[in-house]
């Protein structure tokens, strides 16, 4: 049985993903073991992700918006602050942890990369992002979430709910081109620091999640456990790169049994 008490004071602010929303969550939110705990749900929408793309997409504008986002409700004085996030909003959330870890309680990260390493390898990256963000204005948002969602570390996402997985799919079709766009320039692995060097500044309980498939990103986190004694790695069996959407009950287990051995 889980002591509801302990966990009233946990507040999970949530950062989803590129071509996300804050209602990616969830599933995972109304998973029995989340829900029994009480705990409140704070879910934000990433500069460039509304439906009318606005936003201040660069690396400042980012850090600018995650600061506001955590100031803007009133939370006790004795609760758990925990930052949660997906992928693009996990870089933003680990950007941010890096540099003011004393400001949470905990982290939680679901598919995140430091950071690209090689000069080179970061160089192509930009180029490719940028291409990528003249094609999503070029085609339109419709055939681009259809190129998107065909990318093989996407498409595992098929195999959320149905139902879920079209309301999704109907949510991106919503999104701007112009947004998106921006979001790939400002914000893309091409121009993101690397934080390899940062991670020994997180000083919070974290958790690392990945799921099995996604065999890079897996390999990724296991070398963030190796620099840092306050990681703990989970890696979700049969999901791809979106545990939390692919197999929401095992992911919430992960994230309940990381709530209990630190708060």
């Amino acid at each position: 049985m889980i002591d509801a008490s302990k966990y009233r004071n946990c507040h999970f602010w949530g950062l989803h993903g590129f071509t996300g929303h804050k209602k990616d969550f969830t599933l995972l939110r109304e998973e029995a073991c989340i829900s029994s705990m009480h705990s409140h749900w704070h879910l934000g929408t990433l500069p460039g992700h509304d439906e009318d793309g606005s936003g201040d997409c660069s690396i400042e504008g980012h850090k600018d918006w995650l600061k506001k986002f955590l100031n803007q409700k009133p939370v006790e004085a004795e609760s758990k602050t925990i930052l949660i996030a997906y992928s693009m909003g996990a870089r933003l959330a680990l950007l941010y942890a890096t540099q003011q870890s004393h400001n949470l309680n905990g982290l939680i990260l679901i598919s995140v990369n430091p950071g690209i390493e090689d000069p080179e390898e970061k160089r192509l990256r930009a180029i490719e992002d940028v291409s990528l963000s003249e094609t999503v204005k070029k085609i339109g948002i419709k055939k681009f979430i259809k190129f998107w969602n065909e990318q093989p570390l996407i498409q595992t996402q098929e195999n959320a709910p149905p139902d879920f997985y079209q309301s999704m799919q109907m949510r991106k079709c919503h999104l701007s081109p112009i947004g998106l766009s921006e979001s790939l320039r400002g914000f893309g692995q091409g121009v993101f620091p690397s934080l390899w060097e940062s991670l020994e500044n997180i000083t919070i309980p974290t958790l690392l999640i990945t799921g099995q498939k996604d065999e890079k990103y897996t390999l990724l986190n296991k070398r963030m456990k190796a620099k840092n004694k306050n990681f703990k790695h989970s890696i979700i069996t049969d999901a791809g790169h979106a545990p939390h959407i692919e197999s929401a009950t095992f992911t919430a287990l992960e994230i309940k049994k990381f709530i209990e051995n630190n708060f």
